[in-house]
């Protein structure tokens, strides 16, 4: 909800401070939310056409978007907003994508853990003889495959998770 208020507030400074006419916005529309920002949009989504509120479009050069000259346009000054708020939203994202995985591991952590305790559990109740023996091996061939399944997936798991972290590194080379 708050994203959705910053993305209005953005939206109404971007309509009342653009200092020419034609100023383009891109309305994008993903996982039940609306968007405003100032690059084209990865899925479905619109272009917004932005007006001074006088009417009448500036005079004198605009500034090139990315410039880092003092006077930049009002336009520039609203592109650079966006982008800014953009890289913010990004991060976090990524932040919470690295979290959720965290989350991720710590629960196959204590899954394995929590299966192998209950196989040993089983593998006590195996007699001192040969069914017994047999009924020993079988629960044991069981823990190697859960334990090669959680370690799949704690692996995944942690791939993900240096994909996420190198991600949000270059986000905040990118501020």
């Amino acid at each position: 909800m708050r994203l959705l208020i910053k993305a209005l507030c953005v939206a109404a400074f971007c309509a009342c401070s653009a200092g020419s006419a034609g100023t383009t916005m891109y309305k994008c529309i993903g996982n039940g939310t609306t968007l405003y920002q100032g690059t084209p949009c990865a899925g479905p989504g619109s272009t917004i056409t932005l007006k001074p509120a006088n009417g009448t479009p500036a005079s004198g050069p605009e500034a090139v978007p990315g410039s880092v000259s003092g006077d930049q346009s009002p336009e520039a000054k609203a592109k650079e907003h966006v982008r800014s708020m953009e890289l913010e939203r990004k991060q976090k994202d990524a932040d919470y994508e690295i979290e959720k995985a965290e989350s991720e591991l710590r629960h196959l952590q204590a899954d394995l853990d929590r299966d192998l305790d209950k196989l040993k559990i089983k593998k006590q109740y195996a007699k001192n003889n040969l069914a017994g023996a047999t009924y020993e091996q079988s629960i044991s061939t069981e823990m190697q495959a859960v334990s090669e399944r959680y370690k799949t997936n704690i692996q995944i798991t942690q791939d993900k998770l240096g994909r996420l972290r190198g991600e949000a590194a270059d986000l905040r080379k990118d501020r």
